[in-house]
Parts: C-alpha cells; sequence; structure tokens
C-alpha cells in the first residue's frame, strides 16, 4: 500500500487534472473503506441481534449464525481491499455486488410485507427497511 501525495499545480501544471482524479478517487476510497469498516465491526459487535435480522430476511435459522459472521468479515475485507492500492478495483467491485445483493434481499423482503431492522451499522444505526434502503445503495 502507498500514500498519495498532492503535487501544487503550479508548480506542475501538466499533473494538475491527474492529481486531483488521485486526490479524489483516494478520497473516495478512504470514505467507503470506512463505512464498510464500520458496518462491519458494529455488525461483529451485535452478532446476536444480526443473527435474528438475518432470519427475519429469510435465512433459513440453521445458516443464520454463520451468516452472522461471514458477512461482517466480507465488509471488513472489501473495506481492507479498497484501500489497498493493488486490491482498490476488486474491493469496489466487491462492495457493488454486496450492496446488489443487500439491495435485493431488502426488496425481496418488502415484497413479502415483512419490515424488519436493517441493522445495517449494527446496534449503532437500526431501522426497518424500506425502499429509501435500496435507492442509498445504488
Amino acid at each position: 500500500m502507498y500514500l498519495m501525495v498532492s503535487v501544487p499545480a503550479r508548480a506542475h501544471p501538466h499533473l494538475a487534472p491527474r492529481t486531483n482524479l488521485l486526490l479524489t478517487t483516494g478520497l473516495a476510497r478512504i470514505v467507503l473503506g470506512a463505512v464498510f469498516a464500520v458496518a462491519g465491526v458494529t455488525k461483529l459487535a451485535d452478532r446476536v441481534r444480526l443473527k435474528a435480522t438475518i432470519h427475519e430476511f429469510g435465512v433459513p435459522a440453521s445458516i443464520a449464525p454463520a451468516m452472522a459472521v461471514v458477512l461482517p468479515v466480507i465488509e471488513l475485507a472489501l473495506a481492507v481491499m479498497v484501500l489497498m492500492a493493488n486490491e482498490a478495483w476488486f474491493g469496489a467491485a466487491g462492495m457493488v455486488v454486496l450492496l446488489f445483493l443487500f439491495s435485493a434481499a431488502i426488496t425481496a423482503t418488502l415484497l413479502r410485507g415483512k419490515r424488519p431492522d436493517c441493522r445495517c451499522f449494527g446496534q449503532v444505526a437500526s431501522s426497518p427497511i424500506g425502499g429509501h434502503l435500496v435507492v442509498r445503495n445504488m
């Protein structure tokens, strides 16, 4: 992993567009990494409720305990990957896939007439699911 350093545009005007792009993507990677890391850590800290929530989304009770561990670990792995220079693309692609799967699970649960708590960020932020979460994930 390496850090990107900003070069003043007046010193190297031909580098300004690339520098701005690197700063923008670097900042986006840090924000996404932080969001997924917080989500993963807070889910791991509240596995009992997460297991119940996963079951409320329609996952069989026999699989829910494993999912309550695997899901936050995946989120943490993606958070680390998106921060690593050589793995950022894979981390970002994994985040897109995971958000799509979350959106599909939310939509399917809403279509069944259920509104369990989201637990997107464990016990820190928990509210009933709704269409707004699908929009947010996209």
